[in-house]
Parts: structure tokens; sequence; C-alpha cells
């Protein structure tokens, strides 16, 4: 059989819904649909065929890149000019053979209501300022929810907004505001120092890819609490422990401080998980703290513990926790009781909260 043609294989993983597609060099590509790695069907791939293909996915500088550190990450559009897709690109060396994990990026960024994503997010967005955070396990969809959001922004205010991005995976075109998307690496030469220049550059809005270090946590923190609207991903498990792992990063000395902060300038956490759906396909659950005067009180005063009864007792704020989430997609008939479970954060709560339902159903 020969080798598969680089973007006839493009074309098929975007045909059976793939989120990602992953070359090696020994056996055939493999698809990930609905968070499952499926086999593509096709030829083994060789390292000659593999190294020509990343070489055509690559540029020039980004190839030198590769060869010199053995892994590169980047974005570009493939195939027919008339339908370009956008792929993230993620090429590396395993066991002296070349590889590359490939994601599929949407033609068209999603509204919010698209994603699945609580409403009250467009409500804190629109106040301008703030922290507001996304977090969630990788593929979860964070960086969707933050293209989704800066989108909205762009269609409706007159604002600046400024992101920063490892690498640009969704290309916004002007609308209402002035949008500037700068990639590491290529625009800055990392987040922190993208994010001291963003607030030089007279933004309302600065979006963050991702807060990997504590000099870019404390400089986010402080772009927030000075007036800015602050959207970034950071990987947390779910809301309380990103409170906990913002203010984990720094020195025990410096603790006091940046909870101070936190709580002044947090607007909001939205912990994300993607569950497989009755009908196929995987849909969005989450988990939404919303920095009222409560939540800041027990940020500030390192009551973290406390937030998941608030979590569970303050829907009228816009609030909800990952097990309030799953059982309103169980009671939609849009995920099974099992896929709940397993997407539980708390699996007794859910437990309890399904055998509620079955008792008064």
């Amino acid at each position: 059989m020969p080798e598969p043609d680089l973007w006839a294989l493009f074309d098929e993983a975007a045909e059976r819904r793939a989120s990602d597609v992953h070359l090696s060099c020994g056996r055939a590509p493999l698809f990930r649909v609905d968070g499952r790695l499926e086999d593509g069907g096709r030829a083994v791939v060789g390292r000659e065929w593999l190294l020509a293909s990343i070489r055509r996915m690559l540029s020039a500088a980004e190839w030198d890149d590769w060869e010199l550190n053995k892994s590169v990450s980047a974005a570009h559009e493939f195939g027919a000019p008339s339908a370009p897709r956008r792929f993230r690109l993620s090429c590396f060396w395993s066991m002296g053979q070349p590889a590359a994990a490939i994601r599929l990026i949407p033609a068209r960024i999603p509204a919010p209501e698209q994603c699945g994503l609580p409403a009250v997010l467009k409500r804190l967005c629109a106040k301008g300022h703030g922290l507001l955070l996304f977090t969630g396990p990788c593929g979860s969809g964070k960086s969707t929810a933050l293209a989704s959001l800066v989108d909205w922004l762009n269609g409706t205010c007159r604002v600046h907004i400024v992101t920063l991005e490892d690498p640009v995976e969704f290309v916004h075109e002007g609308k209402r505001a002035l949008l500037h998307q700068r990639q590491i690496g290529r625009d800055c030469p990392s987040f922190a120092a993208g994010l001291r220049d963003a607030l030089r550059q007279d933004p309302d809005v600065i979006g963050i890819g991702e807060m990997r270090d504590g000099e870019t946590i404390s400089a986010a923190v402080t772009a927030a609490e000075t007036g800015h609207l602050v959207l970034a991903t950071l990987h947390a498990p779910d809301a309380s422990q990103a409170v906990e792992r913002i203010i984990d990063v720094f020195p025990a000395a410096q603790q006091a401080q940046i909870r101070a902060q936190t709580a002044l300038s947090l607007a909001g956490v939205c912990a994300m998980r993607l569950v497989p759906q009755r009908a196929g396909g995987r849909c969005l659950a989450t988990e939404m703290l919303v920095a009222t005067p409560a939540v800041r009180s027990a940020i500030r005063e390192s009551r973290t513990a406390q937030l998941k009864t608030m979590l569970q007792t303050s829907q009228r704020d816009g609030m909800h926790t990952m097990e309030q989430s799953l059982l309103r997609l169980v009671e939609q008939e849009r995920i099974a009781p099992e896929a709940a479970l397993a997407g539980a954060f708390d699996g007794e709560e859910m437990k309890r909260l399904l055998d509620g339902r079955s008792m008064t159903s």
C-alpha cells in the first residue's frame, strides 16, 4: 500500500470530525475522534515520507528550529486556496525518529452559546476588568473558549485587544475592536515579556494563551488589578484549585500578597470538561466560580475549602459545580448517567444528585 497523501489525510480527518492527527514512523496514522484514538486505515508511515511532510508543513525558520531544538510548535493553513484549513503542529523526535501531532482548528470561531459556555461569562467580560480564567485538562476546549469570548468582544465592543499565543490558533478578523495577535517566539520572546509589553500598548483586553510561570501570573494579576480585562488559560483540575495554583506558584513570603491581589482582581474561573454525548460527539460540562464578595473574602482569608459550598449554593450569581452541570446534561438527555459519573470531580456528590433525580422522577 502506498504511503498516504498528506492533504488527503487531513481531508479525511476533517470528515471524521477528528480533533488531532498523529504521525509516527513505523505505524499507520491515527486520528483522535471524540477523545479516543482511532486507526486511520492507511499505510504505515515511513521515515523519509514523514520528514518530507514535516518540511512541507513548517517554514524554513521553523524547520531550522526543529533541527536545532528537536521540537517545534507552529500553526499554518494548508489545503486548497478556496478552502484552506488551519492546523496547530507539534513536531518532535522520539527514539531517533521524527513524529508529529497535528491539531485541526475549526474554520469558524464558535459563539459562546455554541461552545456551551455559561451565560455569566459574557456578563463578566462586559464589565471590562478583572481576571477570567479557563481551566481543565488538555483538549477540554480552553483555547476555543478564550477565542470565542475574544471574538464576541471583537464583534460587540470598541476596545483594543492584545492576545499572546503559542502558537496563534484562531486568526481573528477585525470587527468593532482593534485586535493584535502576538505569537510567542515570532512576535515576542515569552508570555511574561509579551505581557509586560502589552501594558505599554494601551490595551483594554489582554488574552493569554497559557499562564505557565510565576512571572506571567504576577503580571496578569497586576494587569487585572489595574483595570484591564484579562482572559487566560491555566492548567488546574477545578475552580478552587485554580485559585490555589496561582498562589502556590509563589514563595511562601509572597503568598499573602498574591492572595490579596488575586482576591481583589479575580472575576471568575470556568473549569471545563468534554463528555461523550448519547448521539455521538462530545459536549461541554463546566464548573463556574464567580468572584462575589463572599468568594473574594474566602480567597483573601485562605478559606478556599469553602468555595465548593459557595459553588453549590450560589446559582443566582451564575455559579454551579461540575456535578450540577453534568446533572443538567443528563436531564436534557444529552449524556448518559454513566458519562456524568465518569466526568464528575466528586463522584459521591454526582451519585447523590443522580439518585435524587431517580427518586423524584
